[in-house]
């Protein structure tokens, strides 16, 4: 009996693929593929752009307000015995650069002198690492909007051409099809390697005809299970 549902759920999974790809067309089907892509893309070249404008903009005086704070009620507390290893203590490790350790070591100055030289020292990085981070979520998720609307544009005009909605949709199921090949063809190789000899898997007929297939032997980077089985034995 478990060898049947798991026919089925692969049946059914199949048929979702391939109704939804075709539903939506090789378009829309493309670009929503594409889209993560291109966001990463985007976000890799344009991240530290806006992270600039943001450093400017309101996180480099929002940090300095903040590190000051710290940093002055550290000089409050320890009055003679602050100094630059005090400050340091509090700077967390990966943030503890040699280029941040040699500027500390070179800041001058002794009490509210210092504490605005060390604020000014360590702030910077801080709300340079903040900005950026800001700026590649910011990139990446207007992205992924705009290209939402792209999909919905194209999807329109091409409804609207019935020739074209009817090619557009004929390549999308292909492109269901060839999708739900792979995905069955990985699925069933990891299976196979948790339940090659059990009847699970043995008596069923839509697993194991993906799981043996000679499609696994051409294309081995869809051999999931036995990718996994090789890193296992190392």
């Amino acid at each position: 009996m478990g060898h049947i549902i798991l026919d089925l759920a692969f049946v059914a999974v199949a048929a979702v693929i391939i109704l939804v790809s075709a539903k939506r067309g090789f378009i829309a089907n493309l670009i929503r593929s594409a889209r993560w892509i291109l966001s990463i893309a985007l976000a890799y070249l344009l991240g530290t752009r806006l992270g600039s404008l943001f450093f400017d903009w309101f996180m480099h005086g929002a940090v300095r307000d903040a590190v000051y704070g710290r940093i002055e009620a550290l000089y409050l507390e320890a009055e003679a015995a602050f100094g630059v290893e005090k400050v340091s203590e509090l700077i967390p490790e990966f943030l503890l650069t040699e280029e941040l350790q040699a500027r500390l070591a070179a800041a001058e100055g002794s009490g509210r002198e210092l504490v605005n030289t060390l604020t000014d020292v360590i702030a910077s990085p801080i709300a340079t690492l903040l900005s950026n981070i800001l700026g590649y979520v910011a990139v990446f998720v207007l992205s992924l909007i705009g290209l939402w609307f792209v999909v919905k544009i194209v999807d329109g005009l091409t409804k609207k051409i019935k020739l074209l909605d009817r090619i557009n949709t004929l390549l999308g199921f292909l492109w269901g099809l060839v999708l739900a090949l792979m995905l069955l063809l990985m699925a069933a190789s990891i299976v196979k390697l948790f339940f090659g000899h059990a009847p699970i898997y043995l008596d069923s007929m839509v697993v194991r005809f993906f799981g043996d297939s000679f499609l696994l032997q051409a294309l081995r980077f869809l051999d999931v299970g036995g990718v996994l089985l090789n890193n296992l034995l190392g």
